[in-house]
């Protein structure tokens, strides 16, 4: 079994040990999205960088937008048809390669609609199903039919597609759970039939829909654990609640045994077999328990923001856990920061938290917020709250109104991961697609043309002024005017970094996947690695 990994590459497991391949095996790149074998037994990887790899066994073949894939970046989705054709979805549309030859299809094409692609399906009758953030695009022999929510589809951001035993179509969405397409009522007139599962709640954010060899349908949800139907009857709903250990499923993949495994976003792997779970988590590259963020509040206690656990709170003796139980809005918080006021926010999926005088107050939409599933938090020279979201862009709080920034022609979708305020008073927005910059509350796009990878992870300013940035790929130095690459074959333990910090002395710390490198400044222009 294949195992695609969020920075530590691919990982083959025999059922005893795993085998780990990376980048200077000859895959494409470290943060692998999605895996598939083709019908020659060839196992290909789609990545975030580095275009795709495919495996015959002995050696690694890379392809790239030089071979004429659509793009090198953030290919999620890779998959085989039973032709043998190669499908591959990225963020500009889809690729597809066969007897050596590539075709790309954009959202410029008049038959073709999604440019974001979520997942790809084929049906008993040989029909592609594409999903994106913009509906369906249905493939069949003679004909491209484009499905959406103006012809009755539940959402237009699909995740899942899954034909069950009757012919009919399930599809799961990423905030608006699962509706099934009868089958029989797909043709160009668009009259299509859609029903709702009644056992199963309208809001879920699936992820991944699967059947076993006995005809149970197991739907995966990002936040909800994992829903088990049989005839549309519910059987049993597996969460943390009951063994699951986790309600974040990403993946599943059921194996000829009958086995099926899970991929989580905070455990690691999970493999489910005779009314049990295994948790495989110490493999490098998988996910184990993650803290986002810690703060130390005025009386001295030790505050956290956890992912599954909520908020952690530390006073030197004893550990206190806030969650969903006993008052706080979610079990997952992504930030933490502490004001000049010695208030605390913390940002979660369910909107932003504010901690003062022992209690807890949460800002929604309703208040102003552009969106309540949020990322990143600073507190800049103003005391002003700066709130970065996952899918809507960057807000301000000035402690009475929340303002929304969104720069010319171009509205940030992209998940927001970092904010800096430099020596300027300049905020600076990392984001998983690029850069942006506010300046006299003016914002614009910064070019990262000349960056190794544009999903930035953080970012820092070090003692000359010099902008550092944290990448899946490596790290980059901007002093202003010239862009410096700092990877692996500079001496860094691993490209794939997560968090850059500047100290007092000169030093850049940089923490990856791989541990924790420390670079000295000997000066603006200078520097040595202790890697």
């Amino acid at each position: 079994m294949w195992i695609g990994t969020a920075g530590g590459g691919l990982s083959k497991f025999d059922g005893l040990h795993f085998t780990n391949y990376n980048e200077k095996n000859g895959l494409s790149g470290n943060a692998v999205n999605d895996i598939c074998e083709d019908i020659d037994g060839n196992i290909w990887s789609a990545s975030s960088w580095g275009g795709i790899t495919k495996f015959d066994g002995r050696r690694f073949l890379k392809f790239t937008k030089k071979d004429g894939l659509l793009s090198d970046k953030n290919n999620r989705v890779i998959f085989s048809d039973n032709s043998g054709k190669i499908w591959i979805g990225c963020k500009s549309g889809i690729t597809t390669y066969h007897n050596g030859n590539f075709k790309n299809y954009t959202k410029d094409d008049n038959n073709f609609l999604n440019s974001d692609i979520n997942c790809i399906f084929q049906d008993r009758k040989n029909n592609i199903w594409i999903g994106g953030n913009k509906g369906i695009t249905y493939i069949s022999k003679n004909d491209t039919i484009q499905i959406t929510n103006k012809n009755g589809l539940h959402s237009n951001i699909i995740t899942a597609v899954f034909e069950d035993n009757n012919g009919d179509f399930l599809i799961g969405s990423k905030n608006n759970g699962v509706i099934k397409l009868i089958s029989g009522s797909i043709d160009k007139e668009k009259k299509f039939l859609f029903e709702r599962i009644p056992v199963l709640p309208n809001n879920l954010p699936v992820t991944s829909i699967k059947k076993d060899k006995t005809n149970k349908v197991y739907i995966a949800t990002s936040n909800d654990g994992i829903y088990v139907l049989k005839k549309n009857k519910l059987i049993i709903r597996y969460s943390d609640s009951n063994g699951f250990k986790s309600n974040r499923a990403r993946t599943l993949f059921i194996d000829k045994v009958g086995n099926i495994w899970i991929g989580t976003h905070s455990l690691g792997l999970i493999k489910y077999t005779n009314q049990a779970f295994t948790l495989y988590n110490n493999i490098e590259g998988l996910n184990s328990s993650l803290l986002f963020g810690i703060c130390q509040d005025n009386e001295g206690n030790i505050w956290a923001a956890s992912y599954g656990e909520g908020i952690i709170k530390y006073d030197g003796k004893q550990i206190k856990k806030y969650t969903t139980s006993n008052g706080f809005p979610s079990n997952d918080a992504f930030a933490i920061t502490k004001d000049q006021n010695g208030t605390l926010w913390f940002s979660t999926n369910k909107g932003l938290v504010k901690h003062t005088n022992g209690k807890f107050k949460t800002y929604t939409t309703k208040d102003g917020l552009p969106s309540n599933l949020l990322t990143s938090l600073l507190v800049d020279k103003n005391n002003d709250l700066w709130i970065g979201s996952w899918d809507s862009g960057i807000c301000k709080y000035n402690h009475s109104s929340f303002t929304t920034y969104i720069p010319p022609q171009k509205k940030i979708t992209s998940m927001v991961s970092s904010f800096l305020e430099d020596k300027k008073g300049n905020i600076w927005v990392g984001t998983e697609n690029g850069v942006f910059t506010i300046k006299k509350n003016k914002i614009s796009e910064f070019n990262t043309s000349d960056f190794c990878n544009i999903s930035i992870n953080d970012i820092t300013e070090d003692h000359y002024g010099n902008i550092w940035f944290a990448t899946k790929r490596c790290v980059i130095k901007y002093d202003g005017l010239d862009f410096q690459t700092i990877d692996t074959d500079a001496g860094l333990s691993s490209g794939v970094t997560y968090l850059i910090h500047s100290d007092k002395k000169s030093n850049i710390w940089v923490g990856s996947n791989n541990g924790l490198d420390k670079i000295t400044l000997l000066s603006d222009k200078n520097m040595k690695s202790d890697f």
